[in-house]
C-alpha cells in the first residue's frame, strides 16, 4: 500500500514538473522573411534628347498632369515667388486639365562646382525620385550651389541649362551674385531662368520645333532675336522688370504649332 502511494506521489511530482516546464519554455517559430524585390523605375522616357519632348510637355495627349521635382542644396531653395510665377507661367502655355505640382526636397552639395555635364547627370541618377508616370510627366530641377564649367576648370557665364527632354540645373549661387545688385527680385530672376529653360525643353527656339517664322538669333543658338523675349539670350535683356518675361508672338507661335496654348 505504501509503495501505491508512493508511486503515485512521485507520479504526480514528475507531472507537476514535466506540465510546469512546457508552460516556462516557449515555443519557438521559424521567422522566414519574405524578400522583398526591388522596384525597378523605368528612366528611359526621360532620357531623351532636349527639345525633343515639346508636344508631350505642352498637350494632354499622354500626359494629363505635371509633376516638378526640384532638389536643391541647402541655402539656395527657390524663393515661393519664382514657383508662383512659373506655375502661372506654364498654365498660360500647357495643357495639363489635371494640374501642376511642385516636390522640393534639399539634396547634399556634391562639392563637384564649376559643373560639367558628366557631374550634373550623375547628380540627377542619384538624388532624382521622380519619372514619368502612365498620365503624369515628371521634370527634374537641381539648384546648384556653383556655376557651370567653361571647358577650362572657370565658371562660364550661365545661369541655367536645359538636358535631355524633362531636365534643367539652375546655377543658382551664380544667380543670388548676379542679380544682388539688379533692380529685380531673386524670386523674379529665378523664375525667369527657369521659364527660360522650360522654353528649351519645349523645344525654342528651332531646337525640336520647326519655327513658323525666322526669329532665331544668328549669334546665339536656341535664342530668340526679339529684345526682353523670356528666349532671348541673357545680352538683351533689361533687368529694370516688375515681372516675368513674355515670350514673343513668335514663340508663341511655334508653341502653338504643337499643341501648346
Amino acid at each position: 500500500m505504501k509503495n501505491h502511494k508512493l508511486l503515485l506521489c512521485l507520479s504526480i511530482f514528475i507531472f507537476s514538473i514535466y506540465s510546469c516546464s512546457e508552460e516556462e519554455i516557449p515555443e519557438i517559430q521559424e521567422e522566414i522573411e519574405e524578400v522583398q524585390e526591388p522596384t525597378i523605375v523605368d528612366k528611359s522616357e526621360n532620357r531623351h534628347q532636349m527639345g525633343s519632348w515639346g508636344s508631350q510637355i505642352l498637350t494632354d495627349t499622354k500626359y494629363r498632369s505635371l509633376l516638378i521635382e526640384i532638389g536643391y542644396v541647402e541655402g539656395f531653395k527657390p524663393k515661393d515667388e519664382a514657383l508662383e510665377k512659373l506655375k502661372e507661367f506654364l498654365e498660360g502655355r500647357i495643357n495639363k486639365p489635371d494640374g501642376i505640382n511642385y516636390i522640393l526636397h534639399s539634396v547634399p552639395s556634391s562639392n563637384k562646382a564649376p559643373f560639367d555635364r558628366e557631374d550634373w547627370e550623375s547628380i540627377e541618377d542619384e538624388y532624382r525620385e521622380n519619372y514619368n508616370s502612365e498620365e503624369e510627366l515628371a521634370i527634374w530641377i537641381y539648384f546648384a550651389d556653383g556655376g557651370k564649367d567653361d571647358g577650362n576648370g572657370g565658371v562660364a557665364n550661365a545661369l541655367g541649362t536645359a538636358y535631355k527632354n524633362t531636365s534643367m540645373i539652375i546655377y543658382s549661387k551664380e544667380l543670388n551674385d548676379w542679380y544682388s545688385d539688379k533692380n529685380i527680385s531673386i524670386g523674379l530672376a529665378e523664375a525667369n531662368i527657369m521659364g527660360h529653360e522650360f522654353g528649351h525643353l519645349f523645344g525654342l527656339v528651332d531646337e525640336g520645333i520647326s519655327p513658323v517664322s525666322d526669329h532665331t538669333d544668328p549669334e546665339t543658338t536656341g535664342h530668340c532675336i526679339t529684345e526682353n523675349c523670356l528666349m532671348a539670350s541673357g545680352k538683351n535683356y533689361s533687368y529694370n522688370q516688375q515681372d516675368m518675361f513674355l515670350l514673343d508672338d513668335y514663340c508663341i507661335e511655334d508653341l502653338r504649332s504643337i499643341g501648346g496654348k
